[in-house]
């Protein structure tokens, strides 16, 4: 049997409408030896039917059934059967060119990287573009210190004086990561029904133990927005779990020594998180605006926003992170109200 050079993890929840073609598109790696781990989270349509069929159509599909955990620890539990030199990890909904994985392997072993990551687009329902922008990193090999200063510290935010240009993207789907440092370091996803964004703790937790990175500048992801996608339906609870969040991320960073150099990366980040989960309160049409000012009170009256705003200098800020900064450090809300969908 031939050696799996790359092990695919494609968590699987009630997607029945994309998940022959997200498959259908590993199928067609130029990269022929790879296996796919197929990991039916708890799917209540027929996902889990269509994974089966899928499984007995190529042997180098793996199907896993679980209980619904969510994404997290679907990934986990797929990451226990991969037998690849490498991982990558695609969402189900979304597909990939059939030359993604070649190029990424290749460019590892030429390299000799731990790492290597790739571009993605922005495509709709009907494959039109919705966004082609590319990330600032440049093209090339990382090593130690680069990586920590041009891959992981830039996942926790930008500097002050920077704009949206500067930000990296941090979603796991877009690299390939080698096994054996993952199995080696005991490295896991977080649950992001604890955290809500479980990529940034397994990339830092990866990147510190890479030698080598690579960055390939070419766009072989195809991330698809869909109307019920889980990162655009309004959570009420989505504050608190942006609270964790950093709380969390705080931690790892002090463990790693890493706080102070990240300190206004991650308070900026939360800010516009928080930024974020208010102008999601702001435009949700069941509330009234009574509902949304005590809402909106309630959370920039959280004791975190004093540790968000204390040494943090606002001025430094792009015209427009500055205007909002300030609004939500005095506590504006009306002011809040009347910016609505321009947060």
């Amino acid at each position: 049997m031939e050696k799996v050079l790359v092990s695919i993890v494609v968590p699987v929840f009630n997607v029945e409408r994309y998940l022959e073609k997200c498959v259908e598109s590993l199928l067609k790696q130029t990269l022929r030896n790879i296996e796919i781990i197929l990991v039916d989270d708890g799917s209540k349509d027929s996902s889990g039917l269509i994974c089966d069929k899928l499984a007995k159509k190529d042997g180098r599909i793996k199907v896993i059934h679980k209980q619904n955990a969510g994404l997290g620890l679907a990934r986990n539990s797929g990451m226990e059967l991969c037998t690849g030199e490498f991982i990558g990890f695609v969402d189900s909904d979304d597909y990939v060119d059939i030359n993604m994985y070649k190029t990424l392997y290749d460019c590892a072993v030429k390299n000799k990287a731990d790492y290597v990551r790739c571009e993605n687009l922005i495509v709709d329902e009907n494959d039109c573009i919705v966004d082609n922008s590319m990330y600032a990193l440049k093209e090339g090999k990382y090593e130690k210190e680069d990586i920590i200063q041009k891959l992981v510290c830039p996942m926790f935010g930008k500097e002050l004086n920077e704009g949206k240009e500067a930000h990296i993207g941090i979603s796991v789907w877009r690299a390939i990561y080698k096994t054996q440092i993952i199995k080696d370091n005991s490295i896991v996803f977080p649950s992001e029904r604890k955290v809500i964004s479980e990529d940034i703790p397994f990339n830092l937790d990866f990147l510190m133990k890479a030698k080598v990175a690579y960055v390939v500048k070419k766009q072989f992801y195809y991330y698809v927005v869909r109307k019920e996608s889980l990162t655009k339906v309004f959570r009420e609870d989505r504050f608190e779990k942006e609270k964790s969040l950093y709380y969390y991320l705080s931690k790892k960073l002090s463990y790693y020594g890493l706080l102070e150099q990240c300190s206004n990366r991650i308070k900026r980040f939360t800010l516009d998180r928080s930024r974020r989960c208010i102008k999601g309160i702001l435009n949700n049409k069941r509330y009234s605006i009574i509902k949304k000012h005590n809402i909106v009170k309630e959370i920039l009256n959280d004791e975190i926003f004093d540790e968000m705003f204390e040494k943090l200098e606002i001025r430094k800020f792009p015209l427009k992170y500055r205007i909002v900064a300030n609004v939500m450090k005095y506590r504006l809300v009306f002011l809040l109200i009347i910016l609505g969908k321009k947060l």
